[in-house]
């Protein structure tokens, strides 16, 4: 389990290191590193099913269904 974490995190920190690379602006830059690192980490943890992930999305449709 650990280790699947850890490569998520790893590839994350990868993609989001790349973005430097565009040669964008500062402001652009860090905007398009945020996104890049939620899509990505989002995606691996749906891709290695980690349980911590799918703990907070069912906890965010809890309390959405509790809302409306």
């Amino acid at each position: 389990m650990i280790y699947k974490t850890l490569l998520s995190v790893v590839l994350m920190g990868v993609s989001v290191y790349a973005v430097n690379f565009l040669g964008l602006g500062s402001i652009w830059t860090c905007g398009l590193q945020i996104i890049t690192g939620v899509v990505t980490y989002v995606l691996f943890s749906m891709l290695f099913k980690h349980e911590s992930f799918y703990y907070i999305i069912n906890f965010a449709k809890k309390l959405l269904k509790k809302s409306s």
